[in-house]
């Protein structure tokens, strides 16, 4: 929480750490969060890094090189240095950037340690209900409605759209913005710049070097956990493993039918790889209380599965693991093209971001808070920076927003970092030519590069369905006429 006000509302203060900012700000966070300072010797400027964080291009780990680094960029105003090393850090943090008359406050990738502020009185906290309690807000007309949108309620995901809260006084910071106090002010900073990487007859060697160098560098410094399904995702996640693999807890947690067929394929292919899976006892009796917690660390937008999945983490998961998530990916594969291969055009339709993120169509009240979001976030329309403009959307909307909110269900239950939280192996990634990235053929050439053996075993096996005339000929044509009337 950073506050101009000393704030005593947390719940056992001497749990608390507090470190002063510029002017009468103050960051208060908990001890078991870990943070890095850099003070520069003029002590006119500080940059923390809060949680965890690491540079696999460097090898570093939670070093505190890595904050003076920043600090020196930023100190001397020089940006460029301090995103291109920006951009290589991975993990679960904020960067703050502290001065005499200023305060800059930088996601990470996803946006996994999420940011709210408050726009009323200038503050900032990691959870809408700090503020809101704070200040005693009522829940928004807007969030309200979106409750009883008939659309919404059918939907299992209940994450809200945009960046908005259920406060009209609080949003949401999204993943490729900063913001500045006192001010309040947003600013984009990515895409800001062409893409440094440019694709080569060595990115997929480069590429598979990040997530091999990635995963050891955890093991050495974690016990640590990979979940396993039979899908695209973990099964990048699980060849970069290779060499690791006596060292990993492997888990399946089998939360519903297709799971369950995920929990028994990947014990199968896990154990004939040489590693130990285990496949936890899913629980969906939690009590009232238990739920309350989760609710409440959720603005109440939790749905019944991800309470049921976090008090099976809280059953079943060891202590003491960090849990290597290998969600994410589909910024990097150029999903919505996969998903709609003929019918996106050059231009992004406020009509086309609420029906790709949320499959809802016609639905005034979504496009009306999607419109206002990305005109404040200003959000590209179209390619920029030959980026994308499908993968950006689905980055900043959907992964960006999703991730933070899967932070905030389980994080009481398992530590955890997502393995494509990296901004310089996304740049990587987004770089190859959308051709090859079609069929997943980019994405499968990385695993059969880490680990071929992997491959042996098919991938989504249990979803594959034989192609009907008309999912194959007829469907491509309506959804090309509905992308081009939206």
């Amino acid at each position: 929480y950073i506050s101009k006000e000393k704030y005593t509302g947390f719940d056992h203060n001497d749990m608390w750490n507090d470190v002063s900012l510029h002017g009468q700000y103050t960051l208060y966070c908990h001890k078991d969060l870990p943070y890095l300072v850099s003070v520069s010797s003029n002590s006119k400027t500080k940059t923390i890094i809060l949680g965890l964080v690491y540079d696999p291009f460097s090898n570093q780990y939670n070093d505190v090189a890595i904050a003076n680094e920043l600090n020196s960029y930023l100190s001397t105003g020089d940006e460029q240095r301090f995103y291109d090393k920006f951009e290589q850090l991975c993990g679960s943090f904020l960067c703050i950037f502290s001065t005499d008359s200023n305060i800059r406050i930088w996601p990470d990738t996803f946006a996994t340690k999420s940011i709210y502020y408050d726009k009323k009185h200038f503050e900032i906290a990691s959870h809408s209900q700090i503020l809101c309690s704070e200040y005693h807000y009522s829940l928004s007309n807007e969030y309200i409605n979106i409750t009883k949108d008939e659309q919404y309620c059918h939907r299992v995901d209940k994450s809200l759209p945009g960046i908005i809260t259920p406060y009209a006084e609080i949003n949401r910071l999204s993943c490729n913005t900063y913001i500045d106090l006192p001010s309040c002010e947003v600013h984009r900073f990515f895409p800001i710049r062409t893409n440094t990487y440019k694709y080569n007859e060595n990115t997929i060697d480069e590429v598979c070097d990040f997530f091999v160098k990635q995963v050891k560098m955890l093991a050495d410094h974690n016990k640590l956990a990979i979940s396993v399904t039979a899908g695209n995702d973990s099964r990048l996640t699980l060849a970069s493993s290779k060499l690791i693999r006596d060292k990993v807890f492997y888990y399946t947690i089998p939360y519903r039918y297709d799971a369950k067929y995920d929990a028994s394929f990947a014990n199968t292919m896990v154990t004939e790889l040489g590693g130990t899976h285990h496949i936890l006892d899913f629980h969906d009796d939690a009590d009232n209380a238990f739920r309350k917690v989760i609710q409440d660390e959720s603005d109440n937008i939790t749905d019944v599965l991800s309470e049921n999945i976090a008090y099976t983490l809280h059953k079943e998961f060891p202590k003491d693991y960090l849990h290597l998530k290998s969600n994410g990916s589909e910024t990097c594969r150029a999903y919505l093209r996969q998903l709609h291969p003929h019918g996106l055009s050059k231009k992004l339709t406020i009509k086309k971001a609420v029906w790709f993120i949320y499959g809802f169509k016609d639905n005034a009240l979504f496009e009306k808070i999607f419109e206002d979001s990305l005109t404040f976030t200003n959000f590209p329309k179209s390619e920029i920076y030959g980026y994308d403009v499908y993968d950006l959307l689905w980055w900043e909307f959907y992964d960006g927003i999703l991730q933070a909110d899967a932070q905030r269900y389980y994080s009481r239950e398992q530590d955890m970092v997502l393995a494509f939280n990296c901004r310089k192996m996304i740049n990587m990634m987004l770089s190859v030519p959308t051709k090859e990235k079609m069929g997943d053929k980019f994405y499968h050439a990385l695993i059969k590069k880490m680990w071929a053996e992997c491959m042996n075993y098919p991938i989504n096996a249990h979803k594959q369905k034989k192609l009907t005339f008309s999912k194959k000929y007829i469907r491509p044509i309506i959804d090309y006429i509905r992308c081009k009337t939206m």
